[in-house]
């Protein structure tokens, strides 16, 4: 064990030494230690961001010290690094790199087959990355799948009936879910959960010599549309993907991560499936509350903003039928919920869609989302994401003139 780890992350191990188990690559040279330095530097972060309670204020200033094996390099990346986790958590952090000495492992993701993979997708156990999946089989993109464990059983459970589905439906593909950190989560948003699961991913294109890293995500919720101090993550923003891809060119290591999904709606993501794909829609995850565990109930929730989404995007399609039982179902009423809490958190996400409709229609979105040229590779962004936000509204009207809850 190295000296202050413990104190670091509550493991008596590097975060990756246990994540990154049965990698399949020889880490012998500089490099490789790059990749092991961005997953023990990410998921230093993602602890002390779960075990540090936000209070009154969204915003947290704490420090956390990293064993890394080029001091140097990592203060270049400072800048860089400060500015993707305060946009992403709204957390001030100080980081102090210590040095440590080289490791040189061998026989690391050693139950993976090698094959001629294209890419790899983050797969969630969520519709979006399992519709990313249909993508990539669609579009011949042989690919890996990397998943994170979560702690949350009946999300693991999909994810693991997902990534089965997923290799049955592509004999050429191969799933890697990386173990649980097991650490002790004190606050349930984990602002910074996204980062470290593309650290992973970044970790498995590297030790296959993968270039490109896809995270899908439909490119509404990626804008995170701030209504009424309600919000979704910024995991997916533009923004966030655009400083990564700095921090992986700051650090030489040839890796790119794009969300092909970046300027579709979940809708007319969901509607592209087969049918094979769309019976399969059941064994997928969205319930944030559940994620988060903060909700025990017999299904998904139904009412929280991703679940209203869900329901929006499946309906705005006729495509209701493949979807999961909630505890708020597709035709509950606001009226029919007896429980003070559910009903207004299921008005608050609903009102969030409506009012994002309304936002859209009368031309003042972009007042409540905060996109920049330099977050995109493409100059013509803004006529893109034009034409995706007012095709969802659409959506929104045909979901809300069958499953209005007033």
């Amino acid at each position: 064990m190295i000296k202050g780890v413990r104190t670091l992350t509550t493991l008596d191990q590097l975060p990756h030494e246990r994540l990154l188990e049965n990698l399949g690559n020889n880490f012998i040279t500089d490099n490789d230690q790059k990749i092991l330095d961005l997953v023990d530097v990410i998921s230093t972060i993602y602890i002390r961001d779960i075990q540090t309670k936000r209070r009154d204020s969204w915003s947290r200033k704490f420090e956390v010290s990293v064993p890394v094996t080029n001091v140097s390099l990592w203060e270049q990346a400072r800048p860089i690094l400060s500015r993707l986790i305060t946009f992403v958590s709204g957390d001030q952090v100080e980081i102090t790199y210590t040095q440590r000495e080289k490791e040189f492992r061998t026989g690391l993701f050693t139950d993976l087959t090698k094959g001629n993979f294209k890419a790899v997708s983050l797969l969630s156990g969520g519709l979006d990355s399992f519709s990313g999946a249909y993508h990539n089989i669609a579009n011949g993109i042989p690919s890996l799948y990397n998943g994170y464990q979560n702690s949350n059983n009946s999300e693991h459970k999909r994810q693991k009936l997902v990534s089965e589905f997923i290799c049955l439906q592509d004999p050429s593909a191969a799933s890697k879910i990386s173990p649980n950190l097991k650490v002790t989560k004190i606050e349930p948003t984990q602002a910074t959960r996204s980062l470290l699961f593309l650290a992973l991913a970044c970790a498995l294109a590297y030790s296959y010599q993968i270039k490109d890293v896809f995270i899908y995500e439909n490119g509404v919720l990626s804008l995170n549309p701030v209504i009424n101090h309600r919000f979704t993550t910024k995991t997916t923003h533009p923004r966030t993907i655009s400083l990564y891809n700095q921090l992986l060119k700051v650090l030489e290591l040839d890796i790119m991560i794009s969300n092909p999904f970046l300027f579709e709606t979940k809708g007319a993501i969901i509607d592209r499936l087969s049918n094979t794909f769309k019976v399969a829609i059941t064994n997928t995850y969205t319930c944030s509350r559940s994620r988060q565990n903060i909700y025990v109930g017999k299904f998904q929730c139904g009412h929280c903003i991703p679940c209203i989404l869900r329901k929006i995007s499946l309906a705005a399609y006729d495509n209701e039928h493949y979807d999961v039982e909630y505890d708020v179902p597709y035709d509950y009423k606001l009226r029919s919920i007896k429980d003070k809490y559910v009903q207004n958190e299921y008005k608050s996400s609903v009102d969030y869609f409506r009012e994002l409709k309304g936002n859209i229609d009368n031309g003042s979105i972009y007042s409540y989302i905060d996109i920049r040229p330099r977050d995109y590779e493409t100059g013509d962004y803004n006529e893109r994401t034009t034409i995706m936000l007012k095709e969802f509204s659409r959506e929104f009207e045909r979901f809300w003139s069958k499953y209005a809850i007033y």
